[in-house]
């Protein structure tokens, strides 16, 4: 299965990387790393993640956990779309669905 990265979700791991990047450029690369292969198992088992309703009251997006993070995603029958990447101790409900 296809999986695409969605401009947003670039942007949250580029915002990742730069608060990472105080502790260092290598830990930065793999926190970013880890995010990555995460989302490529997806290719495989798109299922593997939760449903975000279990979450916040929404219908179809899908999340799952990666370190610290969590990856929403929406799930279509040829592919998968990354919408957002977010750490898991912000407030991403917030964020996210304006709860």
């Amino acid at each position: 299965m296809k999986v695409t990265i969605l401009q947003s979700a670039k942007k949250d791991m580029e915002e990742i990387f730069l608060y990472a990047s105080f502790l260092g450029s290598d830990f930065a690369q793999r926190q970013i790393d880890k995010v990555l292969y995460n989302i490529s198992l997806l290719e495989k088992t798109p299922d593997i993640g939760g449903w975000a309703k279990s979450l916040v009251p929404v219908e179809t997006d899908r999340y799952m956990v990666s370190g610290r993070h969590l990856v929403f995603y929406k799930l279509f029958p040829n592919k998968v779309q990354i919408v957002r990447v977010m750490d898991g101790r912000t407030d991403w409900q917030k964020v996210l669905f304006k709860v």
